[in-house]
């Protein structure tokens, strides 16, 4: 039988490897901050192809107002009394209704900074595409080439795309529609949000507060089922598990947002319950093998439970991939670090949250259970 607990600082190398190569990305180019923590703005966008539904409403108004403005010059003919009222009507509902030349239809917000809820964006320039293949690198290469808009994230919707940008104000937000316009033919924007990097910040704030509150918490109930020895030791294997996923995050740059701190606040959770299994396998063997020597003990209770460990872990990562694989944006955003909490919290769980217990009770570890 492979002794764990012989070979524990193989595991323990390992993660340490993995923490400083963290470390390193962190300092030389930071988090790969959202703009839920640094602050922009949001917008979602529908390519609007030939034939679309959206694109004949919008005709259908242009027609409408080329009525409207016809039936206006008829009656300044029949009645110059009354050409002022009609020309002011008519000056009326332009205003209210998209223009004929720029084809919008908008819904204002004055609640949300004025931002367009819904806006029809047509280009004068380019005819709407037949079909439309989402490429961000022609997203990214579009929205780049206005003056002082910077893409942080750009993601595949259904019929279009989400980007997250750095803060804009209202005419370079309107640049941005106008360049994707001329870029794809016509666009709808379905939605567009600014975000305060306040916001972010007391999130993390809350989270931190949280986070400690529930390892001192953690810590009281597992020593006082085991011993204090025992509550170091699980306290600390999440902390590497904390330390492993801002490491990954680090390293391949992924966006940290809201999700992060909410996955990251499951996995704790799920990763002490693996923990508290094994340990609970070393309290009862530690009963029963009062010939064995403590950190044999531990090792053949990690081997005990090594298969509901495995079992466990696999059925559950099974299913966050497959909604990591078929769900949406957001979706995905709270997944993956589920993902990678799960195969470090198992990892940590079988070799090394039992070695910490071993180290912390130094040479006592080496003599035999009484």
């Amino acid at each position: 039988m492979f002794n764990i607990i012989e070979k524990k600082k193989i595991f323990i190398s390992i993660s340490a490897l993995v923490i400083v190569a963290g470390l390193i990305a962190f300092f030389t180019m930071g988090f790969n901050a959202d703009v839920d923590f640094t602050g922009g703005y949001t917008m979602s966008v529908k390519v609007v192809t030939e034939g679309d539904e959206d694109l004949k409403a919008a005709e259908t108004d242009a027609a409408k107002e080329e009525n409207k403005d016809d039936a206006a010059k008829t009656d300044e003919n029949k009645d110059d009394g009354k050409a002022d009222e009609a020309k002011d009507a008519a000056k009326a509902d332009e205003n209210k209704e998209s223009s004929a030349d720029t084809a919008e239809t908008k819904t204002v917000d004055t609640e949300d900074n004025g931002l367009i809820k819904t806006q029809l964006v047509k280009s004068e320039k380019t005819a709407p595409l037949k079909s439309f293949e989402f490429s961000e690198d022609e997203v990214r290469k579009t929205i780049g080439a206005v003056a002082n808009v910077k893409a942080s994230s750009i993601v595949k919707s259904e019929d279009g795309f989400v980007i997250k940008t750095n803060e804009l104000d209202a005419q370079q937000s309107s640049d941005v529609k106008q360049a994707l316009a001329d870029k794809f033919g016509a666009i709808k924007v379905i939605s567009e949000d600014k975000v305060s990097a306040t916001v972010g910040s007391e999130l993390l704030g809350s989270s931190l507060q949280a986070l400690l509150i529930a390892a001192i918490l953690m810590l009281i109930y597992i020593s006082f089922r085991f011993e204090l020895l025992s509550g170091l030791s699980a306290v600390l294997a999440l902390i590497h598990d904390v330390l492993i996923m801002l490491s990954m995050y680090a390293i391949f740059r992924f966006p940290v947002n809201t999700s992060f701190i909410a996955a990251m606040l499951t996995i704790i959770g799920y990763s002490i319950n693996a923990t508290i299994v094994i340990f609970d396998r070393i309290r009862e063997n530690t009963k029963y093998l009062k010939k064995e020597t403590f950190s044999n003990i531990v090792n053949k209770s990690i081997w005990q439970s090594m298969g509901r460990s495995i079992n466990t872990s696999v059925t559950t990562l099974l299913t966050i991939v497959m909604v990591y694989i078929l769900g949406v944006k957001s979706v995905k955003e709270f997944a993956l670090p589920i993902i990678i909490g799960i195969v470090c919290g198992t990892y940590s769980s079988i070799f090394l949250s039992g070695a910490f217990w071993c180290l912390f009770r130094g040479k006592k570890a080496d003599a035999k259970v009484k």
